[in-house]
């Protein structure tokens, strides 16, 4: 990727900046199986290694060559099972589980600088690695399915993205400039029934 831009801050204001070159290479696998009858399992991986290789001359970008990309996770799986079964004529019952890992991923490049007091330079904020597990399960008849699921079931927090901190939000303030940098989360523990008619 030759003249990537980047998310940054410069005196307080968000922007993209021009962040010279980066590569990302890896693998991937996937598979599916069915080792009965009605029973499916399907499952991935994938090791992504996302860095900056070179930076642009007069680049506001406070990063270095060898520094992962923003939001990009090293490793990365997830694993589904699904059984679905006969109960009567017309009536077929189903229930499966998904499991999904994300692996470390660090934010944005951006520098506190000395508009904070005390002066902090900050590059990449560390997001740790998160697991989720999703149940699921129900009976369908003809056009109509009915279905309870529970999302996020050991209520894991796994954190999404940053939003650049340059621009401090409410309640944050100079002195405690970490304090102040917001994250999205994912979906907390969830439960809940559908009902669908499919036409």
């Amino acid at each position: 990727w030759h003249k990537i831009q980047l998310i940054t801050a410069v005196d307080g204001f968000a922007i993209n900046a021009n962040g010279g070159n980066a590569r990302s290479r890896g693998f991937e696998a996937s598979g599916d199986l069915t080792p009965v009858t009605g029973l499916t399992l399907s499952g991935n991986f994938a090791y992504t290694e996302a860095t900056l290789q070179t930076l642009g001359a007069g680049t506001l970008v406070p990063a270095a060559p060898g520094d992962s990309l923003p939001f990009a996770p090293k490793w990365t799986a997830a694993f589904n099972a699904e059984y679905e079964h006969p109960l009567s004529d017309g009536l077929t019952g189903f229930a499966g589980l998904s499991y999904r890992y994300v692996g470390v991923r660090f934010g944005d490049f951006f520098s506190y600088g000395a508009q904070f007091t005390p002066a902090t330079t900050l590059n990449q904020l560390r997001l740790p690695a998160y697991n989720t597990l999703d149940l699921h399960a129900g009976v369908r008849s003809g056009s109509w399915t009915f279905e309870g699921f529970v999302h996020n079931l050991t209520n894991a927090r796994g954190f999404l993205s940053t939003t650049a901190p340059g621009v401090i939000p409410p309640g944050g303030t100079t002195a405690h400039p970490i304090a102040a940098v917001p994250l999205s989360v994912i979906q907390p523990l969830t439960a809940g029934v559908t009902v669908s008619f499919r036409y």
